[in-house]
């Protein structure tokens, strides 16, 4: 069965977008501020996880050194 439909573009309401985006900026919301505000607070939030990843290593690959020094 062949369905000949078509998909939804990015662009098929791209006026539509666009008016909102106007409305958005008439009531102080600038899409530019949030969307960079928004990637660096993701970004600090991913370097944080990253960094507790980090230092959860370290102090087990610490306590497994005492334990290793505490049989030798």
């Amino acid at each position: 069965m062949c369905v000949n439909k078509r998909l939804q573009s990015i662009e098929d309401n791209i006026h539509e977008a666009k008016a909102e985006l106007a409305a958005l900026e008439d009531i102080g919301i600038h899409y530019g501020q949030v969307t960079r505000q928004l990637q660096e607070e993701g970004v600090q939030k991913f370097a944080n996880s990253f960094h507790m990843l980090f230092q959860g290593i370290e102090n087990k690959q610490k306590a497994f050194a005492e334990k290793r020094a505490a049989y030798d």
